[in-house]
C-alpha cells in the first residue's frame, strides 16, 4: 500500500473518530439536560410552573388561590417535595420560550397536544380530552354549516375570529375552513382567553370566536345567547408540558399522573372545576367584572396604610387574610380581634378596641408592623426582614430574637430567615433549646410562626399574580 493510500485512510478513521464523538456528546448532553431538569428542581426545592389565568385552571376568589391546574400542581410539588412557584403568562409563544431557555419547568394548563408542538416541546399523558368549537350568537351566520356545493364565488361572506395568540385553535381554524371551504380571517389577542372571548361575543362586541368544548359547556349552557354546537376538530389531548430535553421530569410526572387520575380526589377536582354549576356562575358574575381586580372590600384602606410601612399592599393583604379573613368583628379563643387579631393590651396601646372599625384596626395593625420593624434595625435586606416581623407578629419579637441568639450559637446566619432562623424558630419548643443560656423568652410553639410566615409569602406570591398593583 503506497504513503497516499496510507494517508486517506488515516484521515478517514480520524473524522469517523471526530463524528462519532461529536454525536456522542451530543447524546450525552441531552441526557444530561434532561437529568438536570429534575435535579435542579431538587436541588433548589421549587418547582416553577408556567400556567394562564382563567376560571378554570387559575385564579383566586374570596381571597384564596384556586383553580384545577393550581390543585394538581400543589399535589405534584408535594410528590416531589418541593416549593411551588407559579408564573403567569397570556402569551403562548413566551411559555414556550421560558421552557426551552431552563426559565420554567413546566407548562401546566389546558395545552392542546399538536404535530407542531411536539417539535419543541415533550407532552405529558393526557389529562384528559375535549375538541374544539366554533362559538358565535345563535341564528348569526355560519358559513360551515352551509351546504359546500353552495359555497361558491361571492356567495361566501368572510367571518372575524378571534382567538389567543399562539392557540392550537388557529391551525384546527384553518385547516377546517378550507375543509368546508369558509372565508375566516384570524385575529389574535393577547392576553385573551377562552371564557374572555365567548364573553365578548356574547356581549356582541365580536362575533365569533374558538374554544374548547368542555370550557364552551361550561360558560355558554347559562348564558343563553350562544351556540357551540359546531365542532370543527377531532378529539384531542390536553396535556402539560415540559421541555424537549427534560426525560427525567417526563417520566416522574407521567408516573404521578398514571397514579394520580386513578383518585377519586383528581375525578372531584375535575368535575368541580369544568363540570360545576358553582363555577360556571363565578366566571359569569365575578371573573369578568371589576370584583375580579380585588382581594377583598378593604382593599382601599390596606392600600393607603400599606404605604406608611412602605409594603405592598398585597402583602399586608395576604397578613390580614392569614389572621381573620377580613372579618373585623372576630374574636379569638386568646381574645385578639379584629381583622388584624390584635390582643387587647397591644390594641389598647394603640388606640383601638371592638368597637373600632375595620380601617382603625388596619391602621394599629400597620403601627405595630411598623414597632415591630425596629427591633431589628441591623437587618437591612428589606425582604428578610418582612419575614422577621411576620414572625414576630405571630408570637411577639423576644421569640424570633432568641431563634437570631440561637442561629449566631450555632454558627447560621441570624439576619437570614430560610433554613437559618426559622429552623430555631421551630427548635424553641425543645428544651435544648429553649433553655439554652441565650434564650431569654422561654419556650416557644414556633411551628405557628413558621407556618405564618411561610404562608403569608406564599399566598402574596398568588396575590401578585392575579392582581393588580
Amino acid at each position: 500500500m503506497n504513503l497516499g493510500k496510507i494517508i486517506q485512510i488515516s484521515v478517514f478513521f480520524i473524522i469517523f473518530s471526530v463524528i462519532s464523538c461529536f454525536h456522542r456528546s451530543n447524546d450525552n448532553d441531552s441526557l444530561n439536560n434532561g437529568t438536570n431538569v429534575l435535579k435542579k428542581i431538587q436541588e433548589r426545592g421549587t418547582l416553577t410552573a408556567i400556567t394562564v389565568v382563567n376560571s378554570t385552571g387559575y385564579y383566586l376568589y374570596k381571597g384564596i388561590p384556586m383553580g384545577f391546574h393550581y390543585d394538581l400542581l400543589k399535589k405534584f410539588a408535594d410528590y416531589l417535595g418541593v416549593e411551588l412557584r407559579i408564573l403567569v403568562t397570556g402569551d403562548l409563544t413566551q411559555a414556550y420560550r421560558m421552557i426551552n431557555s431552563g426559565k420554567a419547568d413546566i407548562i401546566a394548563c389546558d395545552l392542546t397536544v399538536t404535530d407542531e408542538r411536539r417539535d419543541f416541546l415533550s407532552f405529558s399523558i393526557p389529562l384528559f380530552q375535549t375538541s374544539q368549537v366554533l362559538v358565535y350568537r345563535k341564528g348569526a351566520y355560519n358559513p360551515f354549516l352551509q351546504q359546500s356545493a353552495i359555497l361558491t364565488g361571492n356567495s361566501i361572506r368572510q367571518i372575524e375570529v378571534y382567538v389567543p395568540k399562539a392557540s392550537s385553535f388557529i391551525n384546527t381554524l384553518q385547516k377546517f375552513a378550507k375543509l368546508k371551504h369558509g372565508k375566516v380571517k384570524i385575529i389574535e389577542k393577547s392576553d385573551y382567553y377562552q371564557e374572555d372571548l365567548i364573553k365578548l361575543v356574547s356581549d356582541e362586541k365580536v362575533d365569533y370566536t374558538v374554544s374548547d368544548y368542555h370550557i364552551a359547556n361550561l360558560i355558554c349552557s347559562r348564558i343563553g345567547n350562544l351556540d357551540y354546537s359546531t365542532g370543527i376538530s377531532e378529539s384531542q389531548n390536553i396535556s402539560w408540558a415540559v421541555d424537549k430535553d427534560a426525560t427525567m421530569l417526563l417520566n416522574e410526572l407521567n408516573k404521578w399522573l398514571t397514579d394520580f387520575k386513578k383518585t377519586t380526589l383528581f375525578k372531584f377536582l375535575y368535575k368541580k372545576y369544568y363540570q360545576s354549576p358553582g363555577n360556571e356562575e363565578y366566571t359569569r358574575k365575578y371573573l369578568h367584572s371589576p370584583e375580579s381586580k380585588k382581594i377583598s372590600k378593604l382593599d382601599p384602606y390596606i392600600r393607603q396604610y400599606a404605604k406608611i410601612i412602605n409594603w405592598d399592599w398585597r402583602l399586608l393583604a395576604s397578613l390580614i387574610y392569614q389572621e381573620s379573613q377580613f372579618q373585623s368583628n372576630l374574636v379569638s379563643r386568646k381574645g385578639a380581634f379584629g381583622v388584624m387579631q390584635l390582643m387587647p393590651q397591644t390594641a389598647n396601646y394603640f388606640g383601638i378596641d371592638t368597637l373600632s372599625s375595620a380601617s382603625q384596626q388596619i391602621l394599629a395593625g400597620v403601627k405595630y408592623l411598623q414597632f415591630l420593624e425596629r427591633s431589628f434595625p441591623d437587618i437591612n435586606d428589606s425582604a428578610q426582614l418582612i419575614k422577621f416581623v411576620l414572625s414576630s407578629y405571630n408570637s411577639g419579637p423576644g421569640h424570633t430574637l432568641d431563634a437570631r441568639r440561637l442561629a449566631k450559637k450555632y454558627n447560621k446566619n441570624p439576619n437570614v430567615w430560610e433554613n437559618n432562623v426559622d429552623s430555631f424558630v421551630l427548635k424553641k419548643s425543645f428544651p435544648k433549646y429553649y433553655k439554652d443560656p441565650v434564650v431569654r423568652h422561654g419556650y416557644s410553639r414556633g411551628y405557628e410562626s413558621f407556618k405564618l410566615v411561610n404562608e403569608v409569602i406564599e399566598r402574596f406570591y398568588h396575590y401578585k399574580n392575579l392582581i393588580p398593583y
